[in-house]
């Protein structure tokens, strides 16, 4: 396979100075590019049609009140690496208000 001869032409070595037991960036990449190589030839297909800014859209988080089906807290990834504040869903989630009526 061309990606395990990709890898040895740089010093395994060069990697380990962080540790061990998990993977290594080189091949990380290596796994993204064959994962791209095989999804290149069907873009057209697999692409977002009507919507292109879906392709960068992770998603979001949103916290429901589940008695009166109400948003609590809610955040719209705006793109790659964008996420919700782990601490206001989580405080959301707990409101003093919904704990006691929830008891």
């Amino acid at each position: 396979k061309w990606a395990a001869r990709a890898i040895r032409m740089v010093d395994p070595a060069l990697f380990d100075v962080l540790g061990k037991g998990y993977q290594r960036p080189f091949e990380l990449a290596t796994v993204r590019l064959q994962n791209m190589v095989s999804i290149i030839p069907r873009w057209d297909v697999l692409a977002p049609v009507d919507t292109p800014e879906l392709l960068t859209q992770q998603g979001g988080t949103v916290v429901m009140d589940a008695a009166s089906k109400s948003v609590l807290y809610s955040h719209r990834d705006s793109g790659i690496l964008c996420y919700a504040d782990v601490e206001q869903a989580v405080a959301a989630a707990l409101q003093p208000a919904r704990l006691e009526a929830a008891s």
